[in-house]
This record gives C-alpha cells, structure tokens and sequence, in this order.
C-alpha cells in the first residue's frame, strides 16, 4: 500500500512549533565524545547510544543519556603503528543490539549489549559503505569494484552480489526485513535493488557522484542526492521521482526520513542540520552546529542525524554531539 503524505495530529502540531526561518538555531545542548574529531560515527536508532571512530583513540560505544563510555572498540595496530583503529563506517542494526565498524577491507560486527566482537569477516575489496538490517542478521556492503556484497551474518556466506555501477558504491541502505535496498555510487546513479531476486528494478541518474542516500520506514520512498546537487525523493515502486529538493549549495552528507516519511531529516560538511517537509519541498527547521578550535575548519560535517521523540540528535565530525530543540 502506497503511503500519502498527509499531515497527521503531531504532523501539524509539529509544524506549529518549527517556525520556517532564513536563520540557523544553535544547538540546546552539546557534548564532547571526541577531542580531535571523527573519520566515522553513528547514532542508535533509539538514541540511546552512540558508536564512533576518532581519530586518536579508535572505536568506542557511548551511552548517551549518562555520556558514558562503555566500551572500546579495537582491533590490532593501524598503519601508524598506534594500538587503535582506523574505522571509516561505523552503522547500527534497526534494533540498536549490533554495530559494525569497517577498517580497510575488514569489517568487525559487535553486541552492544555485551560489548564483545561477534563475527569478524575480510571482504573480497575495500569496503566503502555498509548497512545492517533490523536484527544485525544481515549486513550489506558498498566495495570500491563497484558492487555490493549481501551477507548472512549467521553463517558469514555472501549471499548475494550485486552488479549494476560502473563505480565505487559509497552509500548503501537496507531495509529492516533486508528485502529492499538503495546503494549509490561515483558513476552518478542510485539504484533500488530487490534482493531475494537479486537485481536492480530503478536506476536514478543524477549528474555527479551520489554518497548520501536514504529509505523510508515503508520502504516505499527513497531519497538520492549527487555532490552539491538537487535532491530527489522517488517512489521505489514506480522508479519516479516525486518531489525536488534544492539542495545545488549543500554538499549533503546524511538524511534519514522522519515524522512517518513526512519529513527528511540531512546534514552537510559545512555543520547544517535541516528539516524539510515533502508536501512542498520546503524546510521547515535550521540549525548550525557549534564549531570552535583548531579542528573546527577541517572537521565540519554531520556524519549522523537522527530524530527521537520530536528532537533531533546530530553528530558532528568534530566528534561534538548535539542535541537539537
């Protein structure tokens, strides 16, 4: 059943609290996980927990209503000869229960429930993106050969492979009964993939490399965007596109859909967080997020963003994360 975009009862009175304005908000509050910022991050769907990559002390989990750290997460010395991990994709189950953290071509899954590393894989080429379904039962990568490699957690085989780029696929999603998925990649295209067939049934041609995708809840939308290039929601079933989003002055390097796919949620490289409402492709909500100190110029993006209860949490590559009101 196609979903409509409707204004529900919260739709509405969300909408009379987040006032259109040509000016960014600050964030209400913000905490530090990382002091030299991050090459990776993720928040939990729930937002209880965040899952990052530093630059100085590798892989950790965070709870994030005490800021505590739970766990380090590392593997054995990177290049530098330094005892912690490079991770360049960090990416949470729907449940919240699994993380899995990419190093080069290895790729670890972790509980973060127990903290301890539950299946450690090395894939065929350098990963470059990766996503897990609700469980953590299934994980799909983005390679640099431009492929993507479906992966049955439990047995560790590779289920399914996915050709149809002509270049490194740097944005996978996955949807939560790993039935449905997106990936997008530098030849400039995103394409939806039905998986227990195995092929691409859309391709979206954009007119730069595309590295920030997202799928809707229902599965029935999608959202592609190219490098400082309009932003488009299509409908996975038709293959159209229905609505355009100017976004040619973003580089857009996040988005989730929110408020029961009414809404998109992104973040740029330059610290933007926006809310946009699909019924006319207008945004609705602007913040900035704080930048300071020496790392602030060369650390500037969101790597996540995610909405819980009407706020919306963002993590910045300066290792800040932010609550936003």
């Amino acid at each position: 059943m196609q979903v409509r975009w409707r204004q529900s009862v919260l739709g509405m009175a969300l909408l009379a609290v987040l006032v259109l304005s040509g000016c960014a908000d600050s964030p209400e509050r913000s905490w530090q996980l990382a002091d030299r910022g991050l090459y990776a991050g993720a928040i939990s769907p729930d937002g209880q927990l965040a899952a990052i990559g530093s630059v100085l002390h590798g892989g950790s989990l965070w709870n994030i209503p005490s800021f505590a750290r739970l766990y380090n997460w590392n593997l054995d010395t990177n290049i530098d000869g330094e005892p912690f991990s490079l991770f360049s994709t960090v990416a949470f189950s729907g449940d919240g229960q699994r993380v899995v953290t990419v190093q080069g071509r290895l790729l670890v899954l972790w509980s973060t429930r127990s903290g301890q590393a539950i299946f450690f894989y090395e894939a065929p080429d350098h990963i470059r993106s990766a996503a897990l379904d609700q469980q953590g039962l299934n994980l799909l990568l983005g390679l640099e050969d431009g492929t993507a490699a479906m992966f049955d957690m439990v047995s560790g085989q590779i289920i399914a492979r996915l050709r149809g780029h002509a270049g490194p696929v740097h944005a996978v999603t996955l949807s939560a009964d790993a039935r449905r998925a997106v990936t997008g990649s530098d030849d400039g295209s995103a394409l939806f993939w039905h998986l227990p067939e195995g092929r691409a049934t859309h391709r979206i041609v954009h007119d730069s490399q595309v590295r920030t995708i997202a799928l809707s809840q229902s599965g029935v939308y999608a959202f592609s965007v190219a490098q400082r290039g309009e932003g488009r929601v299509w409908n996975t079933n038709t293959g159209q596109v229905v609505r355009r989003l100017p976004m040619q002055r973003d580089s857009i390097s996040v988005a989730r859909f929110v408020n029961n796919d009414a809404m998109l949620l992104t973040g740029d490289r330059l610290r933007k967080v926006l809310l946009w409402q699909l019924t006319d492709s207008s945004i609705q909500r602007r913040w900035r997020l704080e930048g300071e100190g020496l790392y602030t110029r060369t650390s500037a993006s969101v790597v996540d963003v995610r909405w819980v209860q009407g706020r919306v949490l963002a993590l910045g590559s300066d290792g800040k994360l932010a609550l936003l009101q």
